[in-house]
């Protein structure tokens, strides 16, 4: 089914049951379950949408109205940066607009009932250093016409990319966004400024 007839399906009644469903869904986050123990990881809140699990060890920094900032405090680590941010469409059809500007192109994952994600990789370079950026864009289809966008991009420098404990790393934030639980009010207290 495309993702202009899924977003389609994903009407204000739909919200309800996708709740639901999230709050169903497993919180194990480990990369690698006999690796990280349920009791290393730290429940986030971020914004008020979204709550995921991350290793307890690492900080966190709210840059109030641009991103979240986590990182475990070590030289060798990435970085993981969360928005927020959302619109209010003059219609649904208006909101299902803006979801298909957010995620296409590029395929697209359904996590639940109106919601959305979409993966990416793009290069980067800072202060000389070649850097990645894996970037996952999940969408939701909200009541009162409201489309919200929640990023999480994970950078690591290019050279580490492929070493044993930043693909670890990798595979923990990608396992948290997909078991992240979203939250369905269309009303946050702050969002973040695009």
């Amino acid at each position: 089914m495309g993702i202009d007839k899924r977003i389609a399906r994903a009407s204000s009644r739909d919200w309800r049951w996708s709740a639901v469903v999230l709050l169903l869904t497993s919180m194990a986050f480990a990369a690698d379950p006999n690796q990280v123990r349920d009791d290393e990881m730290a429940a986030v809140t971020y914004r008020d949408a979204v709550t995921f699990s991350i290793p307890s060890s690492w900080r966190f920094e709210d840059q109030r109205g641009v991103q979240g900032v986590f990182y475990e405090d070590l030289p060798d680590s990435g970085t993981l940066r969360v928005s927020v941010f959302q619109w209010e469409g003059k219609d649904e059809a208006d909101r299902n607009r803006m979801l298909e500007n957010a995620l296409l192109p590029g395929d697209v994952d359904t996590l639940a009932r109106g919601v959305y994600l979409r993966k990416e990789v793009k290069d980067a370079v800072e202060s000389g250093e070649a850097l990645r950026l894996h970037r996952w864009i999940v969408a939701l289809a909200l009541p009162e016409n409201v489309c919200r966008i929640v990023v999480f991009t994970h950078t690591v420098t290019a050279a580490q990319e492929h070493e044993e404990g930043i693909v670890a790393e990798l595979a923990l934030v990608e396992h948290a966004v997909r078991n992240a639980q979203f939250s369905y009010s269309p009303r946050l207290p702050l969002i973040d400024e695009p």
